[in-house]
């Protein structure tokens, strides 16, 4: 018997413009790139603007940063409201 756990979960990506989350997963090329800038699992982020070519302007550990678009593809995140 397995156990699977469904999360409501989706890419940062995947976000609209004053959404909430919480990181789940860092996965892809870069992975190793973002968790050196600290994109760890349970850091909450929220999503203050998206970019003109889909980057996205994110409020993360009281800091601004801008990422992306394939990085925030690479960051699955679980949605808090």
């Amino acid at each position: 018997m397995f156990l699977i756990i469904l999360y409501n979960t989706m890419s940062l990506y995947d976000l609209k413009q004053d959404q909430e989350c919480i990181i789940i997963k860092i996965c892809g090329i870069s992975s190793k790139r973002l968790i050196e800038l600290g994109f760890v699992e349970g850091t909450k982020i929220t999503v203050l603007n998206i970019g003109l070519f889909g980057g996205r302007l994110i409020l993360f550990r009281d800091c601004v940063l801008g990422l992306r678009s394939t990085l925030a593809k690479d960051i699955e995140v679980k949605l808090i409201r």
